[in-house]
């Protein structure tokens, strides 16, 4: 018993970690101006710029601008930086599917949501 209770739980954990890297890879916004590498940090996820269809001052290839990007169980919850507006939001990440990232940025009682697309 203790045998198939240790393999159920390996396989949830196994699922679940491996699910949870789903949204590794790069993004583009709706507009096609900006692209983010999502990528994995010591204990959360991490987005970077990686490229600009046209540079601003506040915004450049490298920025951090999501940040502390944690999974929970179907989503993703962490931090986005707008340079563009130069603040900090409260972000939910949803997959639509493989290649749609829904990414609602929020701000007390107000949202956006945007779906980015998968660069192969």
């Amino acid at each position: 018993m203790k045998i198939i209770i240790s393999f159920v739980v390996f396989l949830f954990l196994n699922f679940s970690t491996n699910h949870s890297d789903a949204i590794i890879g790069q993004w583009e916004n709706p507009d096609g101006t900006r692209r983010v590498e999502i990528f994995k940090g010591k204990d959360c996820y991490l987005g970077k710029i990686i490229w600009l269809k046209v540079e601003k001052p506040k915004a450049k290839p490298g920025d951090i601008v999501l940040d502390d990007i944690r999974f929970q169980n179907t989503y993703w919850n962490g931090k986005i930086t707008l340079p563009t507006e130069d603040r900090i939001f409260d972000a939910e990440l949803r997959l639509l599917s493989e290649n749609q990232l829904e990414i609602k940025a929020s701000y007390r009682n107000m949202s956006r949501k945007k779906v980015w697309k998968r660069i192969p």
